[in-house]
């Protein structure tokens, strides 16, 4: 699995395993274990996982791909672009207003699918600013104390 996974992998959790010499066909299981470190030429984690066979259809060494299948969840993300990072913590560019914008300093877990999780900071609803933050903060000669 690719090190940014991480978060999103427990034991116990159920996966969908794909291979080629099946198209349209998914083989479930559930992941034993995940190793205690990352491979650091290709950055990925090795993760064991556990499909039931008793056809034997499934061949030692098969490339396959394995999904791991998530519950629905309510966290709250935002595009990975809007996350802009200075220093140790992380901001975003809120529409305060027609042409007006405000920084807010948020709180992010982890990021997949280039989109981040966010803990802390920022309400559903209020709108990022997505593309082109970083050309607009040029703009902001003075920030206000909250902005800080």
């Amino acid at each position: 699995a690719a090190e940014a996974d991480l978060p999103f992998l427990k034991a116990g959790e159920t996966v969908a395993v794909e291979v080629r010499q099946y198209p349209g066909e998914s083989f479930p299981g559930s992941i034993r274990h995940i190793a205690d470190f990352v491979d650091p030429q290709t950055r990925t984690i090795k993760v064991l996982c556990v499909v039931p066979n008793p056809e034997r259809r499934l061949k030692a060494e098969m490339f396959a791909q394995v999904a791991v299948v998530l519950p629905a969840s309510q966290m709250l993300v935002v595009p990975a672009a809007a996350v802009m990072l200075q220093g140790d913590k992380r901001y975003v560019l809120l529409e305060s207003g027609r042409g007006e914008f405000t920084r807010r300093a948020i709180e992010t877990g982890g990021e997949r699918d280039g989109r981040t999780e966010v803990i802390g900071g920022l309400s559903a609803g209020e709108k990022v600013v997505v593309e082109g933050n970083l050309h607009l903060m040029k703009y902001f000669k003075t920030l206000p104390a909250a902005a800080k």
